[in-house]
């Protein structure tokens, strides 16, 4: 097969960040003529990597075809890792979703023997969905979301925070040396800014930020169209930051941390502290033999159901929300948020609050053309977005 030149990576990386790609489009993105990329696209298209996907029209009024990486081209496998679950996906090259599956972490209790039982269950399942699911063709690559603090330019787990055990693990070079394959490592916020921006809310913004209220708090920071990693590859570790207002520790060890009211464990800590307190509320009947009973789902109910509890509960993380929203404005001057992971469920009873708060906090001129977005989230785009940025690291 005919070697991919520097050139053509140039051009197939564009095609698949792009959400309308042309000719003209491509040849702007990569900075090379017109003609140049017309010659380049049309040997694409003869060897079948590029299809054509239908037509627009230019500002000149004259039609334009749409160009997508041929599905068939190759696929990227995308995993997520949660504390007592991890999820599996393949998209294959057209960012389309072919596969997925979530399977169950049994992690023993010890920290000692937490890492090897966590990477030997992903082993597995990798090894049987490649030989006996995907054929003989193998994946291009493989993206790996994980929870707490990693360094992206080496592929480290630094710290697992939710799961313990975990210490600077090379996770980047471990899984190379499983599968021989091109393997990328992330935190689980930058993860999901990935999926949003190729086929979420964030599609053609070049300036967000994905705020990931899930298993912890954390933010994509998305500037001039590139997510920010940082100097340590830490960028965005926003649940970190204090609040002169909460009281609870942190599993980092701190005091007062955003991320032990805004985001899922956090949510539900302050519920059970609640319950715990004789509150009463409509929650009780999910608590009534252990309170640790008590999911984010039976917190979504009784809201929809109008519980005085939860509903003022709510409003009160929603004014959290708002304030890690308002440091964010101030730092990076975004066009607009994004909230994903479960906590962007409670939009109906999150935005309001935040959005007062943000009006509160921020001043007016860095609110214009502002909007806060709260995504569409089901829980295998962590794991999407992980493949996503993959094929974008091979493509590059």
């Amino acid at each position: 097969m005919k070697r991919i030149g520097k050139d053509e990576r140039k051009v197939i990386h564009s095609i698949f960040v792009q959400k309308i790609p042309t000719r003209a489009s491509v040849a702007r993105n990569v900075n090379l003529s017109l003609l140049k990329v017309s010659s380049i696209i049309n040997d694409l298209e003869g060897r079948k990597i590029i299809i054509k996907k239908g037509k627009t029209t230019s500002k000149s009024g004259r039609p334009s075809f749409i160009y997508s990486l041929n599905p068939d081209y190759g696929y990227s496998i995308g995993v997520s890792i949660a504390p007592e679950a991890f999820r599996i996906v393949v998209v294959n090259s057209a960012k389309e979703l072919i596969h997925e599956k979530e399977f169950k972490l049994d992690i023993p209790h010890h920290p000692d023997m937490q890492i090897d039982a966590i990477l030997e269950n992903i082993t597995e399942k990798l090894n049987a969905l490649i030989t006996n699911q995907l054929g003989k063709k193998p994946p291009l690559a493989i993206g790996f979301a994980l929870p707490g603090m990693v360094n992206v330019r080496n592929g480290i787990w630094l710290r697992g925070l939710q799961l313990s055990g975990i210490s600077n693990v090379p996770v980047k070079d471990i899984f190379t040396e499983r599968f021989n394959l091109p393997v990328f490592v992330d935190d689980i916020s930058r993860s999901i800014t990935y999926r949003e921006m190729y086929v979420g809310k964030g599609i053609d913004i070049s300036n967000f930020i994905l705020l990931y209220v899930g298993i912890g708090l954390g933010a994509g920071v998305v500037i001039g169209g590139k997510v920010f990693n940082g100097f340590h590859g830490l960028g965005g570790e926003i649940g970190h930051i204090q609040h002169i207002n909460n009281k609870y520790r942190c599993s980092c060890g701190s005091i007062g941390c955003l991320e032990t009211v805004v985001s899922e464990p956090g949510i539900l800590h302050v519920f059970r502290e609640r319950l715990h307190e004789g509150v009463v509320s409509y929650l009780q009947k999910y608590t009534y033999k252990n309170v640790q009973a008590l999911t984010l789902d039976h917190i979504l109910t009784a809201a929809e159901n109008n519980d005085h509890m939860t509903l003022t509960t709510l409003r009160e993380i929603g004014e959290f929300l708002g304030d890690t929203c308002a440091i964010l404005i101030k730092l990076f001057d975004p066009q607009k948020i994004i909230v994903s992971g479960y906590g962007a469920r409670f939009v109906k009873f999150f935005k309001e609050p935040a959005n007062h708060v943000i009006q509160q906090r921020v001043l007016p001129e860095m609110l214009r053309g502002f909007e806060l977005l709260f995504s569409d989230y089901s829980p295998n785009q962590e794991a999407i977005g992980a493949a996503f940025f993959a094929l974008k690291r091979v493509f590059e």
